[in-house]
């Protein structure tokens, strides 16, 4: 849930169980191709699910609560941080304990009992990857990170790999400038040392 966190722009609501009114993405919303061929994640084997170089999520009443929007992502060349690989990794899992397609996206099974992944556990785990490094190397400590980072350092990451503000906007779903704002402004008082592997996209309405 983090990877996709981070490549698609999600805020907590969107993939971790809030109070919040934002619905979560279930593996109804989510689409995987093989090149231009879709492939049905509810009925294929499972090893055609891992052989995906394209995944997207439809947005219902995620973000603006504008829905029918879908926003696409082109697998990359980290066998672990990838939009894509994330995506199949969430459908066979879900599929291995027969869970049905409006199951939330970010619902894990352990030892057979469904749990919700919770902003808590989120912020836990960055904060401990955070802590294996000095703040002289990142330029933050694991005190400055929130679950909501994940949305933030996405963005960045696409303004430091030099993609168009108004494609990150698009991938966020954004309606306003602020995000980028924040971002671009934090972006000039940070180096952008690494930038993740490129990724291709497709945005429909």
């Amino acid at each position: 849930m983090i990877t996709l966190a981070f490549f698609f722009l999600h805020r907590p609501r969107e993939y971790t169980s809030t109070t919040s009114n934002s619905t979560l993405f279930c593996l109804r919303d989510m689409q995987l191709f093989v090149n231009a061929t879709r492939i049905d994640h509810l009925q294929a084997p499972q090893h055609q699910l891992s052989s995906a170089t394209f995944g997207s999520l439809e947005f219902t009443k995620q973000k603006n609560g504008v829905g029918g929007e879908v926003i696409g992502l082109g697998a990359t060349t980290d066998p672990l941080l990838c939009p894509v690989h994330a995506l199949s990794r969430r459908a066979r899992h879900l599929r291995s304990h027969s869970a049905p397609s409006d199951t939330p996206l970010g619902l894990y099974y352990d030892n057979g009992a469904p749990h919700l992944v919770l902003p808590t556990s989120i912020l836990a785990t960055l904060q401990a990857v955070v802590s294996t490094f000095s703040p002289f190397e990142l330029g933050f400590t694991a005190r400055d990170v929130t679950a909501r980072s994940l949305c933030a350092d996405g963005a960045m990451a696409l303004l430091c790999a030099g993609v168009y503000t108004n494609i990150a906007q698009l991938i966020g779903c954004w309606r306003s400038d602020s995000m980028l704002l924040d971002t671009f402004t934090c972006k000039q008082n940070r180096s952008c040392m690494t930038s993740p592997s490129a990724c291709w996209l497709e945005i429909t309405a």
